[in-house]
Parts: C-alpha cells; structure tokens; sequence
C-alpha cells in the first residue's frame, strides 16, 4: 500500500485488481468482519498447546503490568477503564484483579470465541508444523492453489522449537489460573 502510494479509499479496488494475496500475522484483529470486505479471504489458525501459548505470552512480557494497552492497539474504554481492543464483556470482571497468567488465558480464550465465528478457516496443529514443515506447507500450498518461493524455502529450512518453547512449566501455569478459566483452557487443547 506504501510503496505503490494507493489510497485508503482506492486500496481494496487495487487488490481485486491486481489479484493480490496477502497475509495478516495479528493477534488482534477481529477477522470475522474481514467476510464483508474480502468474501474469498481463507484464515489459517495454528493450534497450539495453551500453555505453551502462554508461556511464550509471558516471555514476551504482552501481559506484564499493562503492556497489553500497547500491544493490542486501540485500547477499548469500558465504564471508564481501558482494556485491550480484544476484550470481551463476559471477562471484564476476572480480569480486573487477575495476574499476568490469567491475563493471557483470558486472552486465549477471548481468542477463541473469534475463530468460533470463522467459517472459512483451515486449522495447521502446531506441533505437526514443528514436526514436518515442509510436509505440512506443501498441503497448505497445495490447498491453497499457491506455490513456494525462494524465501519460502528459506523460512522452512529455519523453522524449530525454541529453547523457551521446550521450557513449558505447565504445573506452575496451572497453579496460576483460576479454576473456572482453567476449565476453559483445558478444553482449547483436546
């Protein structure tokens, strides 16, 4: 959109025009209302274990503190309190007092109630993408009608685990999470 100088108002004509495919790596987006600008759009999900997801939130400090009104922008005002722009209604109350853990469980699981809404999706589980990269990108591809590039073939020759990854305490993120939210968790991962 930069480099070519195209409008906000000329953008979405430019990429029916043009054919142009596109990737959105967010976690903070609500994708179900990408359906009524780009109908033909295909979301890809990658499931991955909840507590490594959290464990990996926690490393990168999204939850410390209140770096979450940074991360996730805009920040939304509710009765007076700004809370991160995915925040649902339902946990407004468990998050007030909650801990830097609770705050990514709530987020996974505010996560969740998106992707329910996505009907055009494909789910890559996490560990098999680990495990077999480049068999799992080629039936991606293949499902896709794309092909790879040279820095698609870059990328798979670097995908593993990290250090921090394989250092997942899950009894210490259990104990961290209350009961009612961690029963939630439980069942993302079955």
């Amino acid at each position: 959109k930069f480099s070519k100088e195209i409008s906000e108002l000329d953008f979405y004509d430019y990429i029916d025009k043009n054919k142009i495919s596109f990737l959105i790596k967010s976690p903070n987006l609500e994708f179900s209302s990408f359906k009524k600008d780009f109908p033909n759009f295909k979301m890809i999900i990658i499931n991955r274990n909840p507590y490594q997801v959290i464990n990996s939130l926690m490393n990168k400090n999204w939850f410390k503190n209140k770096n979450y009104l940074k991360t996730f922008l805009p920040s939304v005002k509710i009765n007076g309190t700004l809370y991160p722009l995915f925040m649902k209604k339902k946990y407004l109350k468990m998050w007030h007092n909650s801990n830097e853990c609770t705050k990514c469980a709530i987020y996974l699981l505010c996560c969740e109630d998106e992707i329910k809404k996505i009907k055009n999706k494909i789910i890559i589980q996490y560990d098999d993408l680990i495990k077999s990269p480049k068999v799992i990108t080629n039936r991606l591809l293949k499902r896709l009608g794309l092909s790879k590039s040279k820095k698609t073939h870059k990328i798979l020759n670097n995908i593993n685990l990290s250090k921090a990854a394989r250092k997942v305490n899950i009894l210490d993120i259990k104990r961290n999470i209350p009961k009612d939210i961690l029963k939630k968790i439980e069942k993302l991962y079955k």
